[in-house]
């Protein structure tokens, strides 16, 4: 065998294939790491400032300030942070003062090697540490994700604020390859074929706004991936019966999740509703059928259980009218035209840019999903699945967990308004990015079943290339026309 043929031969190898992608992936990131400004990334400042206030001595010996923050003026500026992130933010990008500062506008660039004050910036001359309070943090300080970073943090104490956030930065990126690298697992053990799993990993993995997401400082990094870690056991779960491995899993997802961020309340729901199955699957008790009426009925009162269970999360103050009349109006909010495309906008990207693209991409894919969900039902209520595609009771789990978490999220909204009279959170993309992979399955495999109708399913490996192909240009697109061309040219 020549040296050629054996090259050949393994680069076919499946473990070779997983590795470039996720290489792919983290080269990608650390790449997106190296273009995005300092502090761009949605809250990131507040991120990095609650992981510089966890990483402060206990005993704090020197002044604090009373003040109060300021509601106009830039988004670093005007917020109780670190002198440090304040005076790094207004030397890389501020004209004439903290009065100009503008968090989304070019970098200041100097000639040479060095970035213009990076010099001055490298010489650590603020305060690293919090003066002004109550000190503005994100969940309080709480958060797994805040207080293990913290102590990456305390570890580069002595090192620039470019280099310890940058840091953190690249920790990101490495949190996402693990979640890459979990979504392909789930797809492989949900069904999917080796190769079709391989081309649905490459896709997610060049999803625009996900990709930006994990080149950025914020926890959601650890939500997104306990999320994917809860799946995986669940899908194990359907695949295998309930084991130790697959409940320590989900488990574990749910404790380190709800610890990262309230959102992962969501899967301790789910995992209230699937215990019918955790409780009678395993020993096969479908075959009595007094245990299958048993398992009927717990199936029924777990949405009452969770209902019990997560009031206090609920508005649900109130009598019924009251609720059902707060309801109807967080309803007819959320259909104005605006707020009915945010979370889509958010979820694929925005695009300043005004092009024939820019324009009519949001279209093209709402179609492509429309046709998808589709041939969704025809799966669900067809007898007979294509062999290439899952079996039915992982897409239904899948579709639990997307309808779960659209749940939640409404929720937590609703509630505000109901408190407030007005919408707070609402509802963008990124919220529904822990249930990225389980989305884009969703899609393909309603394609896949209308090639199945319309018998050409034959050209199902086509599509799933031809979705790649587009995923990368889409993002490409979004990378050159929105980030490049709006932050260095």
């Amino acid at each position: 065998m020549s040296s050629f043929q054996k090259i050949k031969n393994f680069c076919k190898k499946p473990g070779f294939i997983l590795a470039l992608i996720l290489l792919i992936f983290l080269l990608k990131e650390l790449a997106l790491i190296a273009v995005l400004p300092i502090f761009n990334g949605y809250d990131e400042a507040r991120h990095y400032n609650t992981i510089q206030y966890l990483a402060e001595p206990e005993e704090k010996n020197w002044p604090k300030n009373e003040k109060k923050e300021i509601k106009n003026g830039d988004l670093v500026q005007r917020f109780n942070y670190t002198e440090e992130i304040k005076k790094t933010a207004e030397k890389i990008r501020c004209v004439g003062g903290e009065d100009k500062c503008d968090l989304y506008k070019n970098n200041l660039f100097g000639e040479g090697f060095a970035g213009k004050n990076e010099t001055e910036i490298n010489s650590r001359p603020w305060k690293q540490y919090n003066t002004d309070y109550p000190v503005n943090m994100a969940s309080s300080g709480r958060s797994f994700y805040h207080k293990l970073t913290a102590e990456i943090e305390k570890l580069l104490g002595k090192e620039s604020i470019l280099i310890r956030f940058y840091a953190l930065r690249v920790f990101s990126a490495l949190l996402g390859t693990i979640v890459i690298f979990i979504f392909y697992l789930i797809l492989k053990n949900s069904g999917f074929s080796q190769k079709h799993s391989f081309l649905l990993t490459a896709i997610i993995s060049f999803q625009p706004r996900f990709s930006f997401y994990y080149a950025y400082i914020n926890y959601d990094a650890f939500l997104i991936l306990f999320f994917a870690l809860f799946t995986l056991g669940a899908v194990l779960f359907i695949k295998n019966g309930l084991n130790w491995k697959n409940l320590s899993l989900m488990l574990l997802a749910i404790f380190l999740g709800i610890w990262t961020k309230g959102t992962a309340f969501i899967l301790l729901a789910v995992f209230i509703f699937i215990i019918p199955f955790l409780l009678f699957y395993k020993k096969r008790f479908f075959e009595n059928y007094s245990k299958k009426y048993w398992l009927y009925f717990l199936l029924a009162i777990s949405p009452i259980c969770i209902l019990l269970i997560f009031q206090k999360y609920l508005p649900l103050a109130g009598n019924f009218n009251e609720i059902i009349s707060s309801f109807t109006q967080y309803f007819m909010k959320n259909i104005e035209p605006g707020l009915l495309t945010l979370s889509s906008k958010t979820y694929w990207g925005e695009f300043p840019i005004k092009s024939w693209t820019s324009n009519y991409l949001l279209n093209i894919i709402w179609s492509i999903q429309f046709i998808s969900i589709i041939g969704l039902f025809i799966f669900i209520f067809s007898k007979k699945r294509p062999e290439f595609l899952p079996e039915k009771k992982y897409v239904l789990f899948f579709i639990l967990m997307l309808i779960a978490l659209q749940a939640g999220i409404r929720a937590a909204d609703w509630k505000y308004f109901a408190k407030f009279g007005e919408l707070e959170l609402q509802t963008p993309g990124r919220y529904f990015f822990p249930n990225l992979a389980l989305h884009i399955s969703l899609v393909f495999v309603g394609l896949g079943m209308i090639l199945k109708a319309i018998k050409k399913e034959i050209h199902f490996d086509f599509v799933l290339s031809v979705g790649l192909v587009l995923m990368f240009v889409f993002f490409m697109h979004y990378l050159f026309n929105f980030i490049i061309l709006d932050f260095y040219l």
